[in-house]
């Protein structure tokens, strides 16, 4: 019976490989908000809405890196993608999936230093503002998650 390379590292990296999560750079991520009219309805839909890209990263630089599981993200979400059948359906673009696997690479060394996925919690819902890839990279390899949470 054989073994493909593929099922090899990905039970070899279960539960073995490590990720460091570090502050990310808000100021790389405003454009999630900025660019994306879904952020910005469901934002306004809370009652929040952003003039300048400085309230955006005001309100970013409130959250801190927190532990959660994906058994709580899973409890109450939107705009994350949790399931990986539909994370398979994400990694259909190209440079998605070349940036992912690039990180899967990384990670199959033994560790790697990611900037935390931001994760907005309001009104007791769990949006994903940014940092898919890297969520679902902890959730594959079954990494503890940790994430930007703002609240």
């Amino acid at each position: 019976m054989s073994i493909s390379i593929d099922n090899f590292l990905n039970e070899k990296l279960a539960g073995n490989g490590n990720i460091v999560w570090v502050k990310p750079n808000l100021s790389e991520e405003v454009g999630e908000y900025t660019e994306n009219e879904y952020t910005k309805h469901w934002l306004k839909e809370k009652g929040i809405v952003f003039n300048t890209d400085k309230e955006v990263l005001s309100f970013l630089g409130t959250g801190k890196i927190t532990p959660v599981t994906k058994e709580e993200l899973m409890k109450k979400y939107d705009n994350l993608t949790l399931k990986p059948s539909e994370f398979e359906q994400e990694l259909k673009d190209s440079e998605y999936m070349k940036s992912f696997r690039s990180m899967e690479d990384v990670l199959a060394r033994g560790s790697i230093t990611l900037p935390a996925p931001i994760i907005l919690f309001i009104d007791g819902t769990y949006y994903g503002f940014a940092g898919n890839r890297r969520l679902n990279l902890a959730i594959k390899h079954n990494i503890p998650i940790k994430v930007w949470l703002v609240q």
